[in-house]
Parts: structure tokens; C-alpha cells; sequence
């Protein structure tokens, strides 16, 4: 099997519509959770929060490409989105599950500083699976 990589933009605590957010940011919404939602555990969500779909597939298998085109679509948005995403917690997650040996990537200074200039964060959840793991 082959390795799945994806990623995807998260803002947080924003108080307009989650239709708004979907609008502005031009991405179908991947999930929303609203104050007041209870998670499957049944802890209250205390702070919106709107995820999207991922900006290209996940056939790419570097994260860093799949960072990249969350970063260009915002680029390409009108500037109110940038605005929007620096006043709020905002950030991309990127998620790998690798199938190789060997599941690292690089993260160029320059990538690096366009986040930085949105104010984004960037979280990864890397998982490594070995032959032996497959079922």
C-alpha cells in the first residue's frame, strides 16, 4: 500500500457564521465544531472551529507540497482571507501516513517564512507503518 498524505487549513475562534468561513476561504469545510457541540466523549467544544478539505489530493507523497498548495491557494483568495486567517488561531495540519522506511520530508526557510508571514501554525500527525503492519 501506498503512503497518504494530506493537508489541510484549521481556524479557531472565530465568531461569524461557519458559512462565512467556508465563503472566504474558497475550500469545501471538512469539519465544523460550534460552542456548545459536545465531542463523542461528550466534552463540551468550547471554541469554534472550521477545518477544510484538503487543497490537492493525497497522491503527493511530500508534505511539504501539500503545505505548499494550502499556502498558494491562500495566496491566490482575496487579501481579506490573509487578514482573516492572521486575526484568528489559524494554521495547517498536515497529516502522513507513510509506507516506506523512511517517512521524513524537509520544510525549506522559505515555506517555513510564508506561514510565518500568515501567522499560521503548522502541525504534523505522523504515523510510520512497517510490511509487517499491513493486515
Amino acid at each position: 500500500m501506498s503512503s497518504i498524505i494530506y493537508a489541510y487549513l484549521s481556524v479557531s475562534d472565530f465568531t461569524c457564521a461557519p458559512e462565512d468561513v467556508t465563503a472566504l476561504i474558497g475550500l469545501p469545510a471538512r469539519r465544523v465544531r460550534l460552542i456548545g457541540e459536545r465531542t463523542r466523549e461528550e466534552r463540551p467544544i468550547d471554541r469554534n472551529t472550521w477545518s477544510s478539505n484538503p487543497a490537492i489530493p493525497p497522491n503527493e507523497e511530500q508534505p511539504d507540497h501539500h503545505v505548499m498548495a494550502v499556502l498558494q491557494h491562500i495566496e491566490n483568495r482575496p487579501s481579506e482571507l490573509a487578514d482573516f486567517l492572521r486575526s484568528h488561531d489559524s494554521g495547517i495540519n498536515c497529516v502522513g501516513e507513510f509506507r516506506r522506511l523512511n517517512g521524513g520530508f524537509h520544510m525549506s526557510k522559505q515555506l517555513v517564512a510564508r506561514c510565518a508571514n500568515l501567522g499560521l501554525w503548522l502541525d504534523f500527525d505522523l504515523y510510520n507503518y512497517a510490511a509487517d503492519d499491513e493486515p
